[in-house]
């Protein structure tokens, strides 16, 4: 590994001498293949303030980012247009790994919330240095944003963090830390009343839908370290993107989702409708049972379908060709099975990724139908702001991008992690029902955390 990043560095002090120039590209990226060593390892090793991860849901590809090279942040959803812009004129045909790596919150008309503050209202993130896994090659990757003044202060500055890369673990435990406190927003109680006045608010309304998320505040006698916490709940997800956005020591949002927003490689796109849950059998006849039971259930389907109808339509307008074979199937994951219908399809051109996230987010699987008064009922009802829970994370490249929905998800504020969950209230919704929907979607969270006690008392 010394000999791959003394190439690295000589290869970037070489590169900033013959391109580092004003007038050229905004950005000097430089690669190097390196042995094997996993992101999420190497990222939980490192020091620093800002760390980025990213892991697509198959896990053919994966990035650990340190430090930012350049940052598109601010505390005002209504500059993100700009942001877009300014990312597309930073990536390049040169450099096809070049990516931003952030999201956005849940609302655009809630102000940032408590709490929330280090992420803003959006943030988009080139690291200083990337490890990325694409298959099964890795690589180390530097970037260095070139301004009018010049690269000397970027270069150095690239160096230094080069500098202090850590290439093997630390002596550190990998336990997570003793739970202490639990609290609930809404209570039990209070999330009945909430259901009753959602259920009531359908008659006579247009709204069909909405979903109402539950958050659980956990304290613990130590901080958390979000890369351990991360790396626990992959270890224990599948068919989910993987992701961590720490911008300070202390700070981070992390989470395994299964639901893919929109995945863009120029004028193709994949998207989908996941709606509907049942928890997992503790055999496999009753797991089969609870399958079947949610492929046959009339209210789910009609939750599922809502979504569907939506998301058709908004591509619809977009698309010169949509195809989804309507096909209505399980999505297994380890807590639960959803109901999922996948589509595809070719857009009239690639370069409007502000415009389509705009478009699709939030669907009803996160917001509700229509939105705008499922939005209302949410804002009304909830008794926490979301902040980027529920709302698009992933990444913008050159010619491709890719969003998930930040869906079991938590926010790390030191000894504090805030876990969230939702559940899509339509005519018929039980609220025992729907608080048992969301306490086992919780269960990602949940589950990892009893199995640490339970090592804490061995």
């Amino acid at each position: 590994m010394t000999t791959a990043l003394d190439r690295l560095r000589k290869n970037l002090i070489a590169a900033a001498a013959i391109e580092g120039e004003p007038g050229r590209n905004p950005i000097l990226r430089v690669e190097e293949d390196i042995p094997q060593v996993e992101p999420l390892d190497w990222l939980s090793w490192q020091n620093h303030a800002a760390r980025t991860y990213w892991s697509d849901r198959d896990h053919s590809f994966a990035m650990a980012g340190v430090g930012a090279a350049h940052r598109c942040h601010d505390s005002n959803l209504s500059t993100l247009d700009d942001a877009f812009r300014s990312m597309k004129q930073h990536v390049s045909s040169s450099y096809p790994n070049l990516r931003y790596y952030g999201g956005t919150q849940f609302s655009s008309a809630a102000e940032v919330a408590p709490g929330w503050e280090p992420c803003g209202a959006y943030s988009f993130t080139l690291p200083r240095v990337e490890l990325l896994r694409k298959e099964q090659c890795y690589q180390l990757a530097c970037n260095l944003l070139i301004t009018p003044e010049g690269i000397d202060g970027e270069l150095d500055a690239a160096l230094h963090t080069l500098d202090t890369l850590q290439f093997s673990a630390p002596i550190r435990s990998e336990n997570l830390p003793a739970l202490c406190a639990r609290e609930d927003m809404p209570t039990e109680t209070e999330w009945h009343g909430m259901i009753e006045k959602l259920l009531g608010a359908f008659a006579g309304s247009e709204m069909e839908k909405a979903v109402l998320a539950r958050r659980a505040d956990l304290r613990f006698d130590d901080d958390i370290d979000p890369l351990n916490l991360l790396k626990k709940l992959a270890e224990n997800t599948a068919h989910s993107c993987d992701y961590c956005f720490q911008f300070e020591h202390g700070h981070a949002l992390v989470g395994a989702s299964p639901e893919r927003l929109y995945k863009r490689i120029n004028t193709y796109i994949q998207t989908e409708a996941l709606a509907g849950t049942r928890p997992r059998g503790e055999t496999p006849d009753q797991d089969k049972a609870l399958g079947e039971a949610l492929l046959s259930s009339d209210k789910d389907r009609r939750e599922h379908g809502l979504v569907l109808e939506k998301i058709c339509e908004i591509l619809d307008e977009r698309c010169r060709a949509l195809h989804g074979d309507g096909r209505v199937e399980l999505l297994v994951l380890r807590q639960c099975q959803h109901l999922i219908t996948r589509i595809e399809g070719m857009l009239w051109d690639s370069g409007g990724d502000a415009e389509l996230l705009a478009a699709l987010h939030p669907t009803p699987a996160v917001g509700g139908s229509p939105t705008e008064a499922a939005l209302k009922a949410i804002e009304k009802l909830e008794p926490f702001s979301r902040g980027w829970f529920a709302g698009p994370v992933g990444w913008v490249g050159f010619d491709s991008a890719e969003f998930a929905v930040a869906i079991r998800s938590g926010l790390v504020q030191r000894d504090t992690l805030s876990i969230y969950a939702g559940a899509g209230i339509v005519e018929g919704s039980e609220a025992v029902a729907e608080w048992e929907e969301v306490e086992n979607k919780l269960g990602s969270f949940l589950g990892l955390l009893e199995e640490a006690q339970s090592a804490n008392r061995v």
